[in-house]
Formats: C-alpha cells, sequence, structure tokens
C-alpha cells in the first residue's frame, strides 16, 4: 500500500491510494470471475487491467496513468469495482500483488498485511497470537492506530513547525512594537 498520484489524462494530478492484493482480496471484494469460488494467480494476471474505485473511474481520459516507482502505468484499461469504493473514497488503483510489488519497488518485501476476521471472532486474542508469532520487527495495530510512518512524520516536521511558530511570533512581536 502507498499513497501516489494518478495523471487523469486531462486537469490536475489525482492522489490515490494505490495497492496490492491476491487471491485472498475475495474475502473483501467478492468474486473477481472464473470458477466460483476459484481464484489463482493467473486470473488475477488475466484481468486485463488495474482495478479502480469507481470515484476514480469516474474521473480518468484517455491517456491516463498512475505515477509509480518504475515510471507510468497505463490505466487504459482500468476496471472500475464497486468493492473499492470504501477505500480512500474511491480513489484507489489495486494491483496483482506481483505487478504492485514490481511497480512500487517493494521486491519481495510486504510493509503491511490486513487481517479480516470472522464475524464475532476475539480480535484482541487474534491480535495477541500475531504479536507472539511475528519476529519483533512486525507490529500488530488496531484498526484504530495509525501507521508507523505517522510517528515518523510527526518527528520530522513539528521541530520544523516549532521553528516557524517562533519565527512568526518573533516577526508578530517586532511589527507590533514597531507600529
Amino acid at each position: 500500500q502507498s499513497i501516489t498520484v494518478v495523471d487523469p489524462g486531462s486537469g490536475p494530478d489525482l492522489p490515490v491510494t494505490i495497492l496490492g492484493f491476491d487471491c485472498r482480496v475475495v474475502a473483501i471484494l467478492g468474486d473477481l470471475g472464473g470458477a466460483p469460488g476459484e481464484c489463482t494467480d493467473r486470473l488475477l494476471a488475466d484481468l486485463g487491467g488495474p482495478l479502480v474505485g469507481p470515484a476514480l473511474a469516474e474521473q480518468l481520459d484517455t491517456g491516463a496513468a498512475v505515477k509509480t516507482n518504475r515510471g507510468h502505468l497505463s490505466l487504459a484499461r482500468a476496471i472500475p469495482l464497486d468493492g473499492l469504493a470504501s477505500i480512500n473514497d474511491g480513489g484507489v488503483v489495486a494491483l496483482p500483488m506481483p505487478v504492485a510489488l514490481r511497480e512500487l519497488g517493494r521486491d519481495d518485501r510486504v510493509d503491511v498485511v490486513y487481517v479480516l476476521t470472522e464475524p464475532g471472532a476475539d480480535v484482541e486474542r487474534v491480535q495477541s497470537r500475531l504479536a507472539e508469532r511475528l519476529p519483533d520487527t512486525f507490529v500488530v495495530l488496531d484498526v484504530l492506530d495509525p501507521p508507523p510512518v505517522v510517528g515518523a512524520i510527526f518527528a520530522t516536521f513539528v521541530p520544523l513547525f516549532s521553528i516557524i511558530a517562533l519565527l512568526t511570533l518573533g516577526i508578530g512581536g517586532v511589527l507590533v512594537r514597531n507600529s
């Protein structure tokens, strides 16, 4: 999962969420075609184009492309999917996992895994078992927890904004005194 921009073909670039999926996405999005209940990497590769949220699909024009680490990936054959409407208000591009890993320069690394539990499952127990089994370098987050990158952003920008605020107060004081 990442944030990037889409050149819609006309108009300004649009910020979007881009993510990769494998066959387990049918639990969230529903059947993608093929035989009922069957999903293979081959089926994902044969989808014909990236999946996009309906809100994004409405804004795409001729020449639309998503900007990735490897360049521009055409959205000419994008497939609108209603199941993506709730992700980033439909501003999302979903790619089969091998394509996403290649386009986002992730190779064989995984940044995030979403776990969808059965209705009525003990979520705290699932989180606890995941935390026990994963190496210490992984973090198990609750649905309400912000991504770890948010802490890095705060660590970078809070001191910078504090300095700007102090300079602004100093300039304001000088202007008030001289008026």
